[in-house]
């Protein structure tokens, strides 16, 4: 089982794409998600942080955990093919936004999941993650380091990517992205870059 939450902080940027994002997936059958509300006292890193150590805390051993931004909407197949994955490999990430950067240029034109490793130069995210593996991650000296130095406080796919890697966890991402962005703002307080969106994304569509 996945257990999913949504990191958000209240009144910050666009807050309406909360709602956009809740409905898209209460439609594609991710209607069990927790929320993760910032009221100013946390900041983007340390809010992910907190809903990770949140979806462990309460997950068995076998489930994943999802924390997930606030302004991603799924395909309509996204969870099925999450769950899917998640029970061929359940000793690896799997990785549900997909950046055509992360994808080596060999493998661009596949479709399916794809085996990466980018570490801190990794963004995308949505990280599908075993619970056992979550535990470790959120211990690791790597990510501990990030949480209480890096003054930011953001960089949440950079450090979870590098972390992943210095622990030697297998990660995949799906081509083509089984999520896409709304807009440019997100109300945890960054603003994408032009063009950053789901890799071919728009083939679900088609």
């Amino acid at each position: 089982m996945i257990q999913v939450g949504m990191f958000s902080a209240a009144g910050r940027r666009s807050p309406e794409v909360l709602h956009q994002t809740l409905d898209a997936l209460s439609a594609t059958e991710w209607d069990d998600v927790r929320l993760y509300l910032d009221d100013g006292r946390y900041g983007g890193f340390s809010n992910y942080n907190r809903a990770t150590i949140g979806l462990l805390e309460g997950a068995e051993p076998h489930d994943h955990v999802l924390a997930l931004q606030d302004d991603m909407v799924p395909c309509k197949y996204a969870r099925r093919i999450a769950e899917r994955a998640t029970a061929d490999r359940p000793d690896a990430v799997h990785v549900l936004y997909t950046a055509e950067q992360n994808i080596p240029h060999d493998k661009r034109g596949c479709s399916g999941w794809v085996g990466i490793n980018p570490g801190w130069h990794g963004w995308g995210g949505l990280f599908v993650i075993p619970a056992w593996i979550g535990r470790q991650m959120v211990a690791h000296d790597f990510w501990q380091n990030h949480l209480h130095n890096y003054e930011p406080n953001r960089q949440t796919d950079a450090c979870t990517f590098e972390t992943l890697k210095l622990m030697g966890v297998p990660i995949f991402t799906h081509v083509p992205s089984l999520f896409q962005h709304i807009g440019t703002d997100s109300t945890v307080g960054h603003t994408h870059l032009e063009g950053a969106t789901g890799y071919r994304f728009s083939e679900w569509t088609q």
